[in-house]
């Protein structure tokens, strides 16, 4: 006569409990990548909407002020530190001359982004134009 047994042997259960664990590590490790990716892209995209900022703020100071203020003659460079959201990015602004090179060698190991823009001042008789380059990195 056959010996019927309802529910499972221990080997069953063991291989169950494996296979389960391994398929729980790969989520875990999956989700620890896509966290560090999350991040690492909200710090660029705060690093943009700061630069974005200080541009925008930049161009309106020289466009509204009469006489132009701040005039280089070759290359003017402003920086400053700003934290926000706990993680903290240095903001550097740079003006130029449209008629020259850039003056300016950004060799920095961090990540950064940069934005640039023209501002247009008049000067009482000819109009002035301004380079405005803003970058802005952060640390890894």
């Amino acid at each position: 006569m056959w010996n019927q047994q309802n529910g499972m042997t221990l080997f069953e259960v063991l291989a169950a409990i494996v296979i389960l664990s391994i398929i729980a590590i790969v989520l875990m490790n999956s989700m620890g990548f896509t966290s560090i990716a999350f991040s690492k892209s909200d710090k660029k995209v705060e690093a943009i909407l700061i630069a974005e900022t200080e541009l925008k703020v930049k161009l309106h100071e020289l466009e509204i002020a009469s006489p132009p203020i701040n005039v280089c003659t070759t290359s003017c460079t402003e920086s400053k530190s700003v934290n926000r959201n706990g993680h903290n990015y240095h903001i550097s602004i740079i003006e130029t001359s449209l008629t020259q090179t850039p003056a300016y060698n950004y060799s920095s190991q961090n990540p950064y982004v940069s934005m640039q823009g023209i501002a247009v001042m008049y000067n009482g008789t000819s109009n002035e134009q301004r380079l405005i380059t803003v970058v802005v990195d952060w640390e890894r």
